[in-house]
């Protein structure tokens, strides 16, 4: 009977070898399972690693935009500048929407989808999508937007001038009193270059790549207008009538765009744009609106836009057809007071 002890002791051995290669594989298949079904749930990553909350985010830049006076992204209209549309997505679809106005522009190349008039493009593997916009004929300032499943997101978007001007049209000087004015270059690819006509009268300081400040160097060869010339990147000049006076006003231009709408497509939101240098010193401007659907009135505030004494703001228009007349004051030429108006149609 002793004889045989060993060989149970060997048995009880392999059973117990046995049991634990049993334990090992259930451990395994059962942590496999356990895995899985965590994933699965979207607590962690398919690594262990816990998962990123969903987001989706847009940057917009173009050729002209002067990020450092704060006034956000600027292209020029009528085609003359391309807007890039940079939007980031993660934990959401890796197809991304984008939508701005027809009327503002267009974009090149993605999907429209007619239910909700976004057009789309894919992620890559970043999950970075982009869009390119050629502009259109408008100019102020407009939305554009970004979304992907219920996630959205918007910035506003400046269009200028679409060739070179320089604001503001007419320029007055004291020579008396060695004042001084800003010159600003509009719809220009910087860097600007200028020049004038009469140096020994006028003299001028860069302040940035579009902007100048002129004054009076020389009371006595004041005498006469002085031509301020400018010419950017692309060859556009313009030029503008320096005048050694403080008398007289300069009529103020107040438009709105776009100029009308479809009342099938709903309420419209429009851009009032507001030149006037004679409020250069104003941070913003109040205008009244009167219309079809506003029987007791309103009004929007128009704020500082691009340079001093040009000033924008957007308003919503009700979807009921009709004009809408937005109006606010004025000194003409002759410094007389009068009022402005800027007219939309809801068809």
């Amino acid at each position: 009977m002793r004889g045989k002890q060993p060989l149970k002791g060997k048995m009880d051995m392999s059973r117990i070898n046995h049991r634990f290669y049993l334990s090992a594989l259930l451990a395994v298949v059962t942590g496999v399972v356990f895995s899985g079904m965590i994933s699965g749930c979207g607590a962690t990553s398919d690594d262990g690693r816990p998962t990123s909350d969903p987001s989706l985010t847009l940057t917009v830049s173009s050729p002209i935009t002067p990020d450092s006076e704060g006034i956000g992204t600027v292209v020029r209209a009528n085609g003359r500048d391309t807007l890039e549309l940079i939007a980031k997505v993660q934990g959401l679809s890796t197809s991304v929407g984008f939508y701005i106005g027809s009327e503002w522009g267009f974009f090149q190349g993605g999907y429209l989808d007619t239910a909700d008039g976004y057009t789309y493009f894919t992620a890559d593997r970043d999950g970075v999508a982009t869009a390119t916009i050629t502009s259109n004929f408008l100019s102020g300032r407009t939305e554009v937007h970004a979304k992907s499943v219920n996630h959205k997101v918007t910035q506003y978007v400046s269009f200028d001038d679409a060739t070179l001007s320089i604001y503001p049209s007419t320029m007055t000087l004291d020579a008396m009193n060695d004042n001084y004015a800003y010159a600003y270059a509009r719809g220009a690819l910087p860097p600007v270059e200028w020049w004038l006509s009469n140096t020994s009268a006028i003299e001028k300081h860069s302040v940035d790549d579009t902007t100048i400040k002129v004054f009076v160097h020389n009371q006595a060869s004041f005498t006469g207008a002085v031509t301020l010339f400018a010419e950017d990147a692309e060859g556009q000049t313009a030029s503008i009538l320096i005048s050694p006076s403080t008398s007289g006003c300069q009529t103020a231009i107040f438009t709105v765009s776009p100029g009308s709408g479809l009342s099938v497509n709903g309420p419209a939101t429009v851009s009032l744009t507001l030149e006037d240098y004679d409020r250069q010193d104003e941070t913003s401007v109040v205008a009244e609106v009167s219309g079809a659907d506003l029987s007791g009135g309103a009004t929007v505030t128009l704020t500082q836009w691009l340079a001093p004494g040009l000033f924008q703001g957007n308003y919503r228009v009700p979807a009921t057809q009709g004009a809408y007349t937005f109006t606010t004051s004025d000194l003409l030429t002759n410094c007389q007071q009068s009022i402005t108006t800027a007219l939309f149609t809801m068809g």
